[in-house]
């Protein structure tokens, strides 16, 4: 859905007005749809009623949270969620993408960094999570033909 670039500033009490939404819905429904793929309130927020609306952090919260409490979001927003099939909202390589996002980003706790990339790394088949909770490498087929003995340890080692 194409819809026009928003250029101007939109007063934030709009924003909770049933009826200034439902004349302008198709700007409703594609933030909807952003929201129904996953995507954060105020990032959609963005890319639908463009930056001109966007200037100060703690007002572009209030009017994400002004049009996700209306009827006219939450009505487009059940919608959406209902006819999108779940690999649209959610697959492994999404997944594997929030977590590196969470992994990369220097404003986490750095322990909230190492518990997303260990999970990146379960999901992308790198390492697994064994019965007791410890993570281990997952076996590569390098590993498998690589000789774990040491050459002195062979036997006939030397011998030519």
């Amino acid at each position: 859905m194409a819809i026009a670039a928003v250029t101007k500033h939109i007063p934030t009490h709009l924003f909770s007005d049933e009826t200034f939404l439902r004349d302008n819905i198709e700007f409703v429904e594609t933030y909807a749809i952003q929201r129904v793929r996953g995507m954060y309130g105020p990032s959609a927020f963005r890319r639908v009623f463009g930056s001109v609306n966007c200037i100060d952090p703690m007002d572009t919260r209030t009017r994400v949270d002004m049009l996700e409490s209306t009827y006219v979001y939450a009505d487009a927003f059940d919608r959406y969620l209902a006819a999108m099939s779940v690999d649209k909202i959610l697959s492994d390589k999404k997944a594997l993408h929030g977590y590196l996002d969470i992994a990369n980003n220097p404003m986490m706790k750095e322990s909230v960094r190492v518990a997303a990339l260990k999970e990146a790394c379960v999901l992308a088949g790198i390492t697994v999570i064994d019965d007791a909770g410890r993570t281990k490498r997952v076996p590569t087929l390098d590993d498998l033909y690589t000789d774990p003995k040491p050459e002195a340890e062979k036997p006939n080692a030397g011998l030519h």
